[in-house]
């Protein structure tokens, strides 16, 4: 599935360039090999547990509370690590943020 699909853009992107006159992209393996490896590794795990808690929890409540927490994690490093937002915004996302862990603990203590 992945790997095809990965084999396919890459084989499209050549084309692409081949038809254009321009020279492929250079892979540069060195230098992304090694975090691309540990970001998929990471992904892997992180899917792993993912799957053993709707296993454990249900489907119900655990895609909801997994979904949360990638949504909140990755707005948090928008706005903490690469300040995308800033301001007024910026304090609407965390009461937004906020609001929906709150939420999500409602949630979870549902199956409890």
């Amino acid at each position: 599935g992945a790997l095809g699909f990965s084999l396919a853009s890459v084989a499209l992107a050549a084309a692409s360039s081949r038809s254009h006159g321009t020279p492929s992209p250079a892979l540069k393996l060195r230098s992304v090999g090694v975090h691309g490896a540990a970001a998929g590794t990471l992904w892997c795990v992180g899917n792993l547990f993912n799957t053993l808690a709707v296993v454990q929890g249900g489907n119900a409540i655990v895609m909801p509370l997994s979904m949360v927490t990638t949504l909140i994690a990755s707005g948090a490093w928008s706005l903490l690590w690469y300040r995308e937002v800033r301001g007024t915004a910026a304090v609407a996302w965390a009461a937004a943020a906020c609001w929906t862990a709150f939420m999500s603990v409602l949630l979870a203590m549902e199956k409890a």
